[in-house]
């Protein structure tokens, strides 16, 4: 009974069109529309270039350094 109580229900439902959005927003509307080519606390006028050098020896199973499993990455 619930069962066809339910297909009726979906079969009389209108249909709802869905609002497509660029971004997300907690209240209100977004700060910035898709437009925008920058956001307000980026630099332009930063210098671009350089290189990035990482190193790490090992892995890790997880950030975790108190679980029993698995190995936490050195400096945690």
């Amino acid at each position: 009974m619930k069962l066809i109580l339910l297909s009726i229900a979906l079969i009389l439902s209108t249909p709802v069109q869905a609002k497509e959005l660029f971004g997300l927003a907690m209240v209100g509307e977004p700060k910035y529309s898709q437009s925008d080519t920058q956001l307000d606390y980026a630099n332009r006028e930063a210098p671009k270039g350089g290189a990035l050098k990482q190193s790490a020896t090992g892995g890790f199973d997880t950030l975790n350094p108190y679980t029993i499993k698995g190995k936490a990455p050195l400096g945690i």
